[in-house]
């Protein structure tokens, strides 16, 4: 699986492609150490369900996998902090808590990040939809029998 050696693998990104890159090291028997870091507080959880059952109020839960699953593949969650820094010379990274982490290989991702409609920032009713919390929120301001403008055709 070339990870020969290896100690820890560092996976930034606890969306569906991080969780799924670290399902697979430890399917192909890495052993090593494997850190999943997330910028956000909640478990990694899938995202297409947000724009639809989430919003809907029909779930909140859009969980991958159970916290029980990362403990019984070590797999160490290092959830609402965000990568700051890279140091390739030193093979460590950064992270918002202020502490770092050291790595023998990185995998990077992060996914995308929205892209604001210019000169909507802080205009109430507006919202940006692609987190869990994005869409709560969304949920929270929808007003029956009132209408809506969607720009956008992104996955979620």
């Amino acid at each position: 699986m070339g990870v020969t050696g290896v100690q820890r693998i560092v996976v930034v990104g606890a969306g569906l492609a991080g969780v799924r890159a670290a399902e697979e090291l430890r399917r192909g028997e890495f052993d090593g150490e494997l850190v999943l870091i997330g910028d956000e507080p909640h478990l990694p959880y899938d995202r297409p369900p947000l724009s639809k059952e989430v919003v809907r109020g029909g779930t909140d839960d859009t969980t991958l996998r159970p916290r029980e699953f990362f403990d019984e593949q070590r797999i160490e969650l290092r959830l609402g902090v965000r990568a700051r820094e890279l140091d390739p010379a030193t093979r460590t990274l950064a992270l918002s808590d202020g502490q770092s982490v050291g790595f023998d290989e990185l995998i990077i991702a992060t996914g995308l990040r929205p892209r604001p409609l210019p000169g909507t920032d802080g205009l109430a009713g507006v919202h940006v939809l692609r987190s869990l919390d994005d869409s709560r929120a969304l949920r929270a301001g929808i007003v029956p029998g009132g209408r809506a403008l969607i720009v956008g055709a992104g996955f979620i």
